[in-house]
């Protein structure tokens, strides 16, 4: 519609919305909670002008020399402009005409033409929150480095994917979620209120080579450096992209571990370090020179490669390297404190990276969203659990989330949901997680 066409009657979008992130007021749209499109992408908005939107609410359609007349000064009047132009004034669709009429026409190009495909950010997030804005940053890493695990490569677009339908984080942010996994007679514990989110978007989908890759990973956890507080949480891909990121998070972060749940160690499943889902863990240790390592939840029942166990001993990596079975992990997570005290024992209070291989639930909770499902394991609610409790004690200073993959699912075991639910306890849990150990400088990046 053009600027000079008044044969239109135009109203605020009935969909639109006030959202606050931090002390950042944006104006959106809830119709991209159900809908593909919005009426135009969320743009930021002065205080000012968030008022002038509340006031437009309350307004009955007008032609726009109408709407100019409810406002005198330029400043106003210049913004009713933007609004109009990115379609938040839009014409009402009454008195079309008959069909095929040209002002229908109109209509359709004035409306429907320009409406803006929603946010493709988790939950809605826009594209312009600022780094130092935020108290965790969620990357994707859209990466697999293995056959068996190709499908993991889509699983940060699915994760995406599934929160637009969960909601938006500017009302997240404002309310926060409520969960009862820890309920033991209590109250629901909330969740994610206050957090400020970023979603930066995604590592490596343009990358070559592995070195590009592992290069612009180490660049991305560099931009950091001087921010101590900031952290971020990973979306895989599969696990391969573990082994680069805790690579590079060691360059910053003293005797930084790493906390593992997994249904499969990593670390005896290739003969020499090689960038692959598994050998994540092997990389670290022998490559990187990981401190301390701490996985949960493995089931690997018998196995001929004995030799690399023996091999890795002689190293000495088996005294850096602390395994516990799922047998011995559920004894633990049926009192998280005891999970803690096991943790401590190897980790005392050093800097942790979290890092969740989604097989690590049992393989008939995943129905097909995991790329090496390993049968019976964890449960969600014990999953969630330890991820609560851990962030509580330790000095988490980034995590991340792998091997999951998008997949059909019955209605009634739709692991999405699930997903969500965690990746909502990282979030709250690495801004709330306590502070660890001084930013150091120094630290071999990758060798290329």
């Amino acid at each position: 519609m053009s600027a000079a066409d008044e044969s239109f009657s135009l109203r605020l979008v009935p969909t639109a919305a006030l959202g606050r992130l931090d002390s950042a007021s944006y104006l959106f749209d809830r119709a991209g909670l159900t809908s593909g499109t919005a009426v135009a992408v969320s743009r930021r908005v002065s205080p000012e002008q968030a008022t002038l939107i509340e006031r437009c609410a309350g307004f009955e359609a007008a032609p726009f020399s109408g709407w100019l007349e409810r406002f005198s000064d330029d400043k106003s009047q210049r913004f009713l402009g933007e609004l109009r132009d990115q379609g938040w004034l839009q014409p009402v669709a009454d008195s079309l005409g008959p069909v095929g009429s040209a002002r229908r026409q109109r209509f359709f190009e004035a409306v429907e033409l320009r409406r803006s495909f929603r946010s493709r950010r988790l939950f809605h997030l826009p594209d312009d929150v600022g780094d130092d804005e935020a108290d965790v940053c969620v990357v994707g890493v859209p990466v697999a480095a293995d056959g068996v695990s190709a499908g993991a490569a889509l699983g940060p677009a699915a994760l995406r994917q599934a929160s637009l339908a969960k909601g938006f984080w500017f009302d997240i942010q404002a309310e926060g979620v409520f969960s009862e996994v820890r309920c033991a007679g209590g109250r629901p514990e909330i969740l994610c209120q206050g957090v400020r989110l970023r979603d930066a978007g995604d590592l490596g989908r343009e990358a070559v080579r592995v070195a590009d890759l592992l290069g612009e990973i180490d660049r991305f956890c560099a931009r950091w450096d001087g921010r101590p507080g900031w952290r971020p949480l990973f979306l895989g891909g599969d696990h391969a992209v573990t082994f680069p990121i805790v690579h590079a998070l060691a360059r910053r972060h003293r005797d930084l571990c790493l906390i593992h749940f997994d249904a499969h160690n990593d670390l005896f499943l290739k003969q020499h370090p090689t960038f692959s889902h598994a050998a994540f863990l092997q990389n670290l240790h022998l490559y990187s020179g990981l401190r301390r390592s701490v996985s949960f939840g493995l089931r690997n029942h018998s196995d001929l490669r004995t030799a690399r166990v023996a091999a890795l001993e002689a190293a000495g990596v088996l005294d850096r390297a602390h395994l516990y079975g799922l047998a011995a992990t559920r004894r633990l997570l049926s009192d998280p404190a005891r999970l803690v005290r096991a943790v401590r024992e190897h980790v005392d209070h050093s800097p942790c990276y979290l890092s969740i291989d989604i097989d690590v639930v049992s393989a008939t909770e995943l129905a097909g969203a995991t790329s090496t499902p390993a049968g019976a394991g964890l449960e969600w609610h014990e999953l969630l659990a330890a991820v609560m409790a851990l962030c509580e004690a330790f000095p988490i200073v980034g995590a991340d989330l792998v091997e999951t993959r998008p997949s059909v699912h019955p209605a009634d075991n739709d692991p999405r949901k699930q997903l969500l639910a965690l990746t909502l306890a990282l979030i709250d849990g690495l801004a709330k997680a306590p502070e660890g150990v001084a930013v150091t400088e120094g630290g071999a990046s990758f060798q290329t």
